[in-house]
Protein backbone atom coordinates (compact mmCIF):
# COMPACT_ATOMS: atom_id res chain seq x y z
CA UNK A 1 0.00 0.00 0.00
CA UNK A 2 1.23 3.43 -0.91
CA UNK A 3 0.64 6.79 1.52
CA UNK A 4 1.96 8.70 -1.22
CA UNK A 5 1.63 7.27 -4.84
CA UNK A 6 -0.40 9.04 -7.49
CA UNK A 7 -3.83 7.42 -6.67
CA UNK A 8 -4.52 8.77 -3.47
CA UNK A 9 -7.22 10.72 -3.95
CA UNK A 10 -9.39 7.97 -4.58
CA UNK A 11 -8.89 6.91 -0.67
CA UNK A 12 -12.18 5.51 0.91
CA UNK A 13 -12.32 5.52 4.79
CA UNK A 14 -12.22 2.17 6.01
CA UNK A 15 -11.61 0.52 2.68
CA UNK A 16 -8.01 -0.80 0.64
CA UNK A 17 -8.44 0.58 -2.71
CA UNK A 18 -6.30 -0.99 -5.63
CA UNK A 19 -5.32 1.50 -8.90
CA UNK A 20 -3.25 2.79 -11.40
CA UNK A 21 -3.60 6.54 -12.90
CA UNK A 22 -2.87 7.36 -16.46
CA UNK A 23 -2.45 10.25 -18.77
CA UNK A 24 -3.52 9.80 -22.29
CA UNK A 25 -1.65 12.37 -24.72
CA UNK A 26 -3.84 13.89 -27.35
CA UNK A 27 -1.60 15.37 -29.94
CA UNK A 28 2.19 14.01 -30.70
CA UNK A 29 5.26 14.94 -28.56
CA UNK A 30 7.33 18.12 -29.96
CA UNK A 31 6.88 21.52 -29.82
CA UNK A 32 3.01 21.40 -29.62
CA UNK A 33 2.67 19.00 -27.03
CA UNK A 34 4.82 21.83 -24.78
CA UNK A 35 1.88 24.05 -25.11
CA UNK A 36 -0.66 20.82 -25.43
CA UNK A 37 -2.12 21.62 -21.56
CA UNK A 38 -2.28 25.29 -21.64
CA UNK A 39 -4.28 25.82 -25.30
CA UNK A 40 -7.46 24.48 -26.70
CA UNK A 41 -9.20 21.89 -24.63
CA UNK A 42 -9.30 19.66 -27.46
CA UNK A 43 -5.29 19.59 -27.79
CA UNK A 44 -5.04 18.60 -24.02
CA UNK A 45 -4.31 15.07 -22.31
CA UNK A 46 -6.94 12.49 -21.10
CA UNK A 47 -6.78 11.70 -17.72
CA UNK A 48 -7.88 8.39 -16.35
CA UNK A 49 -7.72 6.47 -13.26
CA UNK A 50 -8.35 2.19 -12.44
CA UNK A 51 -9.33 0.80 -9.39
CA UNK A 52 -10.65 -2.11 -7.57
CA UNK A 53 -11.63 -2.62 -3.65
CA UNK A 54 -11.42 -3.74 -1.36
CA UNK A 55 -7.87 -4.87 -2.69
CA UNK A 56 -7.79 -8.11 -0.99
CA UNK A 57 -11.24 -9.11 -1.21
CA UNK A 58 -12.91 -7.15 -4.69
CA UNK A 59 -16.59 -6.10 -4.76
CA UNK A 60 -16.08 -3.40 -7.41
CA UNK A 61 -14.27 -2.32 -10.57
CA UNK A 62 -14.34 1.44 -11.97
CA UNK A 63 -12.66 2.76 -14.93
CA UNK A 64 -13.16 6.87 -15.25
CA UNK A 65 -12.05 9.00 -18.69
CA UNK A 66 -11.89 12.55 -18.53
CA UNK A 67 -11.59 13.31 -21.55
CA UNK A 68 -9.20 17.16 -22.48
CA UNK A 69 -8.63 17.15 -19.13
CA UNK A 70 -5.34 19.01 -19.32
CA UNK A 71 -3.94 17.23 -15.89
CA UNK A 72 -3.05 13.65 -14.97
CA UNK A 73 -5.06 10.59 -13.60
CA UNK A 74 -4.42 11.36 -10.03
CA UNK A 75 -5.01 15.06 -9.73
CA UNK A 76 -8.07 14.41 -12.18
CA UNK A 77 -9.61 11.13 -12.58
CA UNK A 78 -9.18 9.59 -9.26
CA UNK A 79 -11.33 11.94 -7.09
CA UNK A 80 -14.28 10.94 -9.78
CA UNK A 81 -13.23 7.12 -8.66
CA UNK A 82 -13.30 8.52 -5.03
CA UNK A 83 -16.81 9.74 -4.94
CA UNK A 84 -18.54 6.65 -6.74
CA UNK A 85 -16.46 3.99 -4.32
CA UNK A 86 -17.34 6.39 -0.84
CA UNK A 87 -20.93 6.09 -2.68
CA UNK A 88 -21.03 2.49 -3.06
CA UNK A 89 -19.46 1.37 -0.11
CA UNK A 90 -21.53 3.91 2.00
CA UNK A 91 -24.82 2.49 0.14
CA UNK A 92 -23.74 -1.35 0.89
CA UNK A 93 -21.67 -0.88 3.92
CA UNK A 94 -23.50 2.42 6.03
CA UNK A 95 -20.26 4.10 5.48
CA UNK A 96 -19.63 8.15 5.15
CA UNK A 97 -18.00 9.29 2.08
CA UNK A 98 -14.89 11.37 2.82
CA UNK A 99 -11.20 10.74 1.44
CA UNK A 100 -8.82 9.21 4.56
CA UNK A 101 -7.90 5.60 4.08
CA UNK A 102 -5.25 3.25 2.78
CA UNK A 103 -4.45 3.29 -1.31
CA UNK A 104 -2.63 0.83 -2.86
CA UNK A 105 -0.88 2.65 -6.08
CA UNK A 106 1.75 2.60 -8.53
CA UNK A 107 3.29 6.04 -10.07
CA UNK A 108 2.20 7.31 -13.65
Amino acid sequence: MSESGTGKKARVPGIVVAGKTGTSQVVKMGEDRARANRGAQVMRDHAWFIAFAPFDAPEIAIACIVEHAGGGGGAIAAPVVQQVLAHYFGATRGRRAGPGSQCASTAD
